[in-house]
């Protein structure tokens, strides 16, 4: 994959509102960069878990570390992850392990 800053999930009327412009356009992507990257899911219960290629499976923490929330985001999130102000809609490890 090229350099991007972040690889999420959006809601479709995102995209295809008048709010979104069209800016450009990648070639097709083919094999493994066809699928997002691997993404975190943090257990409300405790424990964590990896999605990946359509799958969830179990995962240690150490596993989950550095990778993308699993989450798909809407018009106001992605606005505030754009301007570098997204972190306030990440989960916070510490309610994790509370």
């Amino acid at each position: 994959m090229g350099e991007v800053d972040f690889v999420v999930g959006v809601y479709n009327d995102v995209l295809t509102s008048d709010w979104v412009s069209h800016v450009g356009s990648v070639a097709p992507l083919s094999g493994e960069d066809e699928w997002p990257p691997p993404q975190a899911i943090y257990h409300p219960g405790g424990g964590y878990s990896v999605y990946h290629r359509g799958l969830i499976t179990r995962a240690e923490e150490s596993e989950i570390e550095g990778l993308e929330v699993a989450a798909v985001w809407n018009r106001q999130h992605l606005t505030d992850r754009l301007l570098g102000q997204g972190d306030k809609w990440l989960p916070r490890r510490s309610y994790i392990r509370d």
